[in-house]
């Protein structure tokens, strides 16, 4: 049996110091009033053992919450949290207090179950996959902002500092019998960074924002107006104001329409268009149709909801393995999927006084591959520091280096990068619009370039088959024999087992980089604000920008050299008012 007590006085709590202290592990929690720190009120403060759980009331007794600094920053105990990132941001906007030395059962539970979807990691799932036990969480929703809080709700509170320490017994015997534990302690590691990341924000300019919007509505209907005008020879009925009544949005209205023009379309797929835009100009009306609707539904007016009336800044969730591969991913709003076009992208700005450092890992996942597959060709070229594109083009087009055209580049750019994602013949051709056969003979070519490359690939398809699991070089797993939903076909594990070294290795580099810089750059005005894979924005003071960068490019090359031996590891450094690279 667990006692449990509230502390109200600075002896009861000193007398808490002294048993948490000789733990080996505590578990802590929070109790808030919402779900957002800069609106929401902190109330409680759980941690404890399965032993001894104490409570500080944060209504009633605020100034002691401040007195667990010392036990929160040690390396020992052990801080065991459940989804640790929120109780984070909370602690540190409310108090300016610090958590060292995290173990996240959340984190945890998605380390294990190596990227398999559909699976739910909240407490209550988390526990009772790992310990068979059913937890009430009825009172999680009850109101915390009242003065007195019941019975229920405190011993509800102690309930979940408790159970995660029975969790971390069970999910560290896990890790460590998977061989997951280093990729579990980077993630651990890793979580205060994003939580600092959220709380911090991005800036964006409202203004040049719904000028860039108000144009792109604009180019809309005049491209919708043009496309429909286009589709009327082929459209059996018209409006009475004599427009094409062809739903722009129906795939299945506008195939048969392009149908009725001559168009031999077996679908509407974007790749499948490209292939057939040259000969058919109509489809590249259609696919520009296409591109300014998406923009408009992903990037209109609405992201100005989620400016915040408080800060001013939009602070996106991001998701700390969003991806079975271990990558973030992002959402309200998606900060990673703002295009990359200057005129969207010059709309995120620095505060007056700042500047943004935009730092981007250069071609990060072609050096994993090098390294990893030790094909001294493609060493070769990044150690001379060689633009790896033109040579490839040069290999597959069996041209000189200096008959290689911007076309011929662009082509074996998508080679290059699309054969790390088991990209075939005819996704080639659709990309550099050549027949199949064509493409086919530049693959080959492409492999007997690159032989060792050749091998690597097909031994790491065949062993996710054999395995039914891939693994990065940190060791994070993904299994790849089936999803929750459905089998995978033997392709897609092949495609998996292909990927998934190289795409994971990149996000644990990126992971092991923010760790890094939010230690290093801890003293400095600097502050993470958006991760798009292997690029990070950060932004800060403008007297401090140059000697930042300097920091933030030597522990970004130290990160990637942690996984790469043999290709040096470079990192594209940009200091600028908005977030553009040029």
């Amino acid at each position: 049996m667990t006692e449990i007590k509230i502390i109200k006085t600075d002896s009861e709590l000193q007398q808490a110091l002294q048993i948490l202290t000789q733990a080996e592990y505590v578990g802590l929690d929070t109790e808030t009033t919402g779900l957002d720190p800069y609106t929401c009120q902190l109330r409680l403060i759980q941690i404890g053992t399965t032993k001894h759980t104490f409570i500080i009331d944060l209504f009633h007794t605020p100034k002691l919450a401040k007195e667990l600094k010392s036990i929160l920053l040690a390396e020992t105990p052990i801080k065991i949290l459940h989804n640790a990132k929120f109780d984070l941001k909370m602690l540190k906007h409310h108090l300016g207090l610090r958590v060292h030395s995290i173990f996240d059962t959340m984190l945890a539970s998605k380390v294990i179950g190596g990227g398999q979807e559909g699976e739910s990691h909240s407490l209550a799932k988390t526990v009772k996959r790992f310990l068979g036990i059913e937890i009430d969480k009825t009172e999680q929703t009850s109101n915390w902002a009242e003065n007195n809080l019941s019975e229920s709700q405190i011993h509800y509170a102690a309930q979940d500092a408790i159970i995660v320490c029975k969790l971390y017994q069970t999910q560290l015997l896990k890790l460590c019998d998977l061989g997951l534990l280093e990729t579990a302690e980077l993630e651990f590691d890793s979580v205060a960074a994003i939580a600092d990341m959220e709380l911090a924000g991005m800036l964006l300019d409202k203004e040049h924002w719904q000028e860039i919007v108000k144009e792109t509505e604009t180019k809309h209907l005049a491209v919708a107006k043009k496309l429909g005008q286009a589709l009327e020879p082929g459209d059996l009925q018209m409006s009475l104001f004599g427009e094409s009544t062809t739903n722009l949005d129906s795939p299945n209205q506008v195939q048969e329409a392009l149908r009725r023009l001559g168009v031999p379309l077996l679908d509407t797929r974007s790749s499948h268009l490209q292939y057939l835009a040259k000969e058919f100009p109509i489809l590249e009306q259609l696919l520009e149709y296409r591109s300014l609707q998406k923009a408009l539904s992903s990037y209109g007016l609405g992201i100005l909801k989620f400016i915040h009336p408080i800060t001013g800044r939009i602070h996106a969730n991001f998701f700390q393995i969003g991806t079975p591969t271990g990558r973030l991913s992002c959402h309200e709003p998606n900060l990673q999927q703002i295009p990359h076009s200057a005129n969207y992208r010059s709309c995120f700005i620095a505060a007056p006084g700042n500047l943004l450092i935009i730092a981007d890992y250069s071609q990060i996942e072609l050096r994993i591959l090098a390294d990893w597959a030790e094909d001294n060709v493609l060493i070769n070229a990044f150690q001379t520091g060689a633009d790896l594109h033109c040579i490839t083009a040069s290999q597959m087009f069996g041209i000189a280096l200096s008959s290689v055209t911007p076309e011929h580049r662009s082509a074996a750019k998508q080679l290059n990068y699309g054969i790390i994602y088991g990209m075939g013949p005819q996704g080639l051709a659709n990309r550099i619009n050549r027949s199949v056969a064509e493409a086919e003979r530049l693959i080959n070519r492409y492999f007997s370039t690159y032989n060792k490359v050749a091998h690597w690939l097909n031994q790491a398809g065949q062993e996710a088959i054999t395995n039914k699991e891939a693994r990065t070089r940190l060791g994070r797993l993904m299994y790849v024999n089936t999803s929750t939903t459905e089998k995978l076909s033997q392709s897609a594990i092949i495609r998996s087992g292909k990927n998934m070294p190289i795409q994971g290795t990149s996000a644990d580099i990126s992971k092991y980089a923010m760790m890094f810089l939010y230690r290093s750059l801890d003293k400095t005005s600097a502050r993470l604000i958006n991760n798009i894979h292997d690029e990070l924005v950060f932004e800060v003071a403008r007297d401090e920008a140059k000697s930042v960068a300097k920091t933030i490019e030597k522990e970004m090359v130290a990160a990637g050299q942690k996984f790469i031996h043999n290709v040096p590891v470079l990192v594209d450094i940009k200091i600028a008012e908005a977030w553009l690279k040029q």
